[in-house]
């Protein structure tokens, strides 16, 4: 959940960015003690960066 623009914001810069390299996911709750994280990245393994 989001509490700020800004937050907003950047989340969807990060997700813009990100997604062409891998897979991005928003918000999304991580298993150890219930949290959520804010972004959530798995690189593609296709992708080449030089």
């Amino acid at each position: 959940m989001t509490r700020q623009p800004h937050d907003q914001f950047a989340k969807q810069c990060l997700e813009e960015l990100l997604s062409p390299l891998g897979k991005v996911e928003v918000s999304r709750e991580v298993v150890d003690e219930v949290r959520q994280v804010d972004i959530l990245f798995f690189r593609s393994i296709f992708t080449n960066i030089r």
